[in-house]
């Protein structure tokens, strides 16, 4: 039985073989290229029966292989070729003939070094991505392009050797830059002796993941010629406090994409850049009308208060910022770009009365998230908005229709399960009907109406500031900076902060005093 089925795939094989020109001398399955110049490329490390147990740990690629009688030079490694992680390949030796490493190659491969031959002219991109136990990368004498992130996320490496034939790559400070040394390429991860680094002035480019993991780094001081820091560039460089922007900086491609620097205190830019300004220490356009990004390690993380003249509220301007706890977002923002407060820290969260959509994996994994506030132009939720909130129980929204939950065929968009336990969403007067009969909406526990969905509680006075509730959100402004504190009746001190003329806190149920300065207010939480 198994001879038969063993027959009957073979079969199937080399009908497959002759339609997609491909061949199989055992480990290796081959593609032709040319024909006429008898040229192939490794498209696959194959078993010739599938029985067979044995792990591939060590593998000489042959210069030359025949099928048929026919001879063909072997001169790329293929798409895909060593991309399963399953297979234990830690060593593999590419033959001289090599000029092509094509896309995901050897992505998520064991190798333990990684030697790029003589004549290989291109690595295109994401060639060694994630090949996370590699220690050293040596690269051969005709290498010039390198496709984006072809050496994304190399953790533990610690060296990188160049051949000193190579006329279009360089090694400064043992670090791969473009022979003009404008474009820093990569930069090992796993040097403990890499505390502290002052970029060449010629640089211009940081390309992607450049210095991603670099996590013994402290103090970098970036080149006054940069132009532009590719995505990841800076990714888990996790002790790097500050980062000044220079003056020449036009582009920080996907910002948010730096993550895992949890020391990052603030953000600077220098005099006379024309694309970026900070505030507090948070990266914004040069209008000061995006937020692009929320430094991690912000002392200010458990009430973040984004100023009023806000538009748009940037892609994973907050993402991964557990420490975060609440952020007060402006009625002037309109916008809210992709993942912008996923795997955050936040409770509750107040959304603008005019923002129209929830973005992608806008919430993604807010594990904390209990409470949310949602105002009236609201239509459209995107894919995975609440995926993975299992806290979430209680909405609010003054939207009178409700909003639709949209996807394609490739995405997943619902609350979580555990919203049909528990929960409530309050609607405006007369729209529980709509709600209750609308997708997701409807797998509320209770859905009740109030007229006071939309109303903001004001505390006002002549104490010198002013008091807004919103359910358990506090605000207070003053006319000028001055120490707020907040005591429960029975005198106990709940929360004290430096008031410059804004700041806001989350409460529990029940009554506070506020004391701002020498004035003081009773206000009830409900």
């Amino acid at each position: 039985m198994y001879a038969r089925s063993t027959r009957l795939r073979e079969q199937s094989q080399l009908r497959a073989d002759k339609k997609a020109k491909t061949f199989f001398v055992s480990p290796l399955r081959y593609a032709i290229l040319d024909e006429a110049a008898k040229t192939v490329e490794v498209s696959k490390l194959q078993r010739q029966d599938p029985r067979d147990k044995k792990n591939f740990k060590d593998l000489t690629i042959p210069e030359t292989v025949t099928n048929d009688g026919v001879t063909y030079t072997v001169v790329a490694i293929g798409k895909d070729a060593f991309g399963d992680p399953r297979l234990e390949l830690e060593n593999c030796t590419m033959p001289k003939t090599i000029k092509v490493i094509k896309s995901q190659a050897f992505a998520f491969s064991k190798l333990k070094k990684i030697a790029i031959p003589d004549n290989v002219v291109e690595v295109e991109e994401e060639a060694f991505m994630y090949v996370t136990k590699a220690t050293e990368l040596q690269i051969g004498a005709s290498l010039q392009k390198i496709g984006r992130d072809a050496f994304y996320d190399l953790f533990y490496l610690k060296q990188i050797k160049l051949s000193p034939l190579n006329k279009h790559l360089a090694i400064k400070d043992e670090i791969l830059y473009d022979k003009d040394i404008k474009i820093l390429y990569l930069s090992p991860s796993f040097r403990r002796s890499f505390t502290s680094y002052v970029m060449p002035e010629s640089v211009e480019e940081l390309a992607p993941a450049a210095m991603m993991g670099n996590v013994y780094l402290k103090s970098l001081t970036l080149s006054k010629r940069l132009k532009k820091i590719g995505e990841a560039a800076l990714n888990r460089c996790i002790h790097l406090e500050s980062l000044e922007l220079p003056a020449s900086l036009e582009e920080f491609d996907e910002v948010g994409s730096n993550q895992g620097m949890y020391h990052l205190k603030e953000f600077k830019v220098a005099d006379g850049n024309k694309k970026y300004a900070t505030i507090n220490g948070l990266l914004y356009t040069k209008d000061k009308k995006t937020l692009l990004r929320y430094p991690q390690g912000h002392p200010d993380s458990l009430n973040v208060v984004i100023p009023m003249g806000v538009e748009q509220i940037g892609e994973s301007a907050f993402e991964a910022c557990a420490n975060v706890e609440h952020i007060e977002i402006p009625q002037s923002v309109t916008d809210i770009h992709s993942r912008a407060f996923s795997e955050t820290g936040i409770k509750r969260m107040r959304l603008p009365d005019r923002l129209e959509v929830l973005s992608p994996y806008l919430f993604y994994r807010c594990l904390k998230l209990e409470e949310l506030h949602i105002g009236s132009a609201l239509k459209t939720v995107l894919a995975d908005a609440f995926s993975v909130c299992s806290k979430l129980k209680k909405i609010s929204i003054v939207a009178a229709e409700p909003p639709v939950f949209f996807a394609d065929d490739n995405d997943f968009n619902e609350f979580p399960e555990e919203i049909e336990e528990g929960s409530i969403l309050t609607v405006s007067i007369g729209a529980a009907a709509k709600y209750k009969q609308a997708p997701e909406w409807k797998r509320f526990a209770q859905i009740v109406e109030s007229e006071k969905v939309s109303v903001e509680d004001v505390i006002d006075g002549s104490s010198g500031f002013d008091v807004f509730v919103e359910g358990h959100l506090v605000r207070i402004n003053s006319a000028r900076p001055s120490v707020v504190a907040v005591f429960d009746l029975l005198g106990k001190k709940v929360f004290k902060s430096k008031l410059s003329t804004e700041a806001s806190l989350t409460l529990d149920e029940g009554s506070y005093i506020i004391k701002v300065g020498n004035s003081v207010r009773k206000i009830q939480v409900r």
